[in-house]
């Protein structure tokens, strides 16, 4: 990770997190699956890839390692990494703070939005990125770019996860993908695929949020048997 200029608690952080690998095929789905989503980036696969390089990487490499998880934003620190891969859709760890800043998906703004409500559920940190990071930073990732609040410290970032999980507001449509499903009575406009209240009735069919119950294998089978039917059309 010090090739992709990133500290050594960031590759202690990594090696310890439990990876998602895609099993034959899902990569294509998820490259043209619908709505905003997100896979959980695979950064063993990324450093085996430096490691065959065989040598520094120059900056064109590591820029092109980085930039799936990083997108347009120019100020990411070395203690600071990104977790998801997916296009316009970040989600950063900074190692510093116990922090994970969320900005989301720019056209489908998924919880960041949705917590920007004076009365919605798991608010992000009120502190202004400006009183603790450079302006560089503050007007870049730690706000989006767009001045919104999006930082969450790490326990309170994965209970909204799961409650977002738990609600399908985040719909898994394959076994690595995942898709933002905020906002159906905004379906034109913000682009939400017709399939995703079936989607969601597939999921309850196969016993969902009962976890006794839930069955994840048989679950994921039928949605991969329907994705034509569903997605490609």
């Amino acid at each position: 990770m010090r090739t992709l200029g990133k500290t050594e608690e960031v590759a202690e952080l990594l090696r310890r997190l439990p990876y998602t690998r895609s099993p034959s095929g899902e990569e294509g789905k998820a490259g043209g699956a619908p709505g905003g989503g997100f896979t959980l980036t695979d950064w063993s696969k990324i450093a085996r890839n430096v490691v065959s390089e065989h040598g520094p990487c120059p900056e064109s490499t590591m820029n092109l390692y980085r930039q799936p998880t990083e997108g347009v934003y120019e100020h990411v620190p070395s203690h600071v990494v990104g977790l998801v891969s997916a296009a316009h859709f970040e989600m950063f760890l900074d190692t510093q703070l116990g922090v994970i800043y969320f900005p989301g998906w720019i056209y489908v703004p998924g919880p960041t939005a949705v917590a920007q409500d004076t009365y919605g559920p798991f608010k992000p940190a009120a502190d202004d990125p400006h009183d603790y990071a450079s302006t560089e930073e503050a007007n870049d990732w730690r706000t989006g770019g767009m001045g919104l609040k999006c930082a969450w410290a790490i326990p309170e970032f994965f209970e909204m996860m799961k409650y977002h999980f738990r609600n399908l507001t985040y719909l898994p449509l394959t076994r690595v993908w995942v898709a933002e499903a905020f906002g159906e009575d905004e379906e034109n406009a913000r682009g939400m695929p017709a399939a995703f209240p079936i989607v969601r009735q597939i999921f309850q069919k196969h016993g969902w949020l009962d976890l006794a119950r839930y069955q994840k294998e048989k679950c994921m089978d039928e949605l991969d048997s329907r994705w034509e039917e569903l997605f490609d059309h």
